[in-house]
């Protein structure tokens, strides 16, 4: 979702269980834009086991699929099974900002517990290890 010039909206559970949310706000590059709603299903399936890239503003990311952010970030999802790992190159000054949404992992060897967010900075490689099933958010940021 982008706030862009103003937005109403709510957030509700239609489903018959509970659930739980969390945000991710992102400054976007500049004020004004137009506001804008699009969505992505989380990686399973087929596409678990990798990162897979939700949305994106960086130069030469994404297509017709991946809904655009306003700023030279861009958002990926996992859906890793226990002891399964994956990997992020960060290029030099770039950061991530990541959270396992969904079970415990490592993090470069630390753990990290289900909603806890871990800022990564200084790195140029990210490894990533379920320790159990696992869903997790990394958002790239400059």
């Amino acid at each position: 979702m982008s706030a862009g010039t103003g937005i109403v909206h709510s957030e509700y559970n239609l489903e018959g269980e509970t659930t739980q949310i969390f945000q991710i706000w992102i400054v976007p590059d500049r004020q004004g834009h137009a506001p804008r709603w699009e969505t992505k299903e989380f990686p399973k399936g087929e596409n678990a086991g990798q990162l897979v890239m939700l949305a994106s503003g960086r130069e030469g990311d994404g297509g017709a699929d991946v809904p655009a952010i306003h700023q030279n970030a861009a958002l990926f999802g996992a859906t890793l099974a226990a002891d399964q790992s994956v990997t992020h190159e960060l290029p030099p000054g770039r950061q991530a900002y990541l959270v396992p949404a969904r079970g415990t992992i490592t993090v470069n060897g630390i753990e990290v517990g289900e909603r806890d967010g871990v800022v990564v900075n200084g790195d140029e490689t990210i490894r990533i290890e379920a320790r159990e099933d696992a869903e997790i958010v990394l958002a790239d940021l400059p």
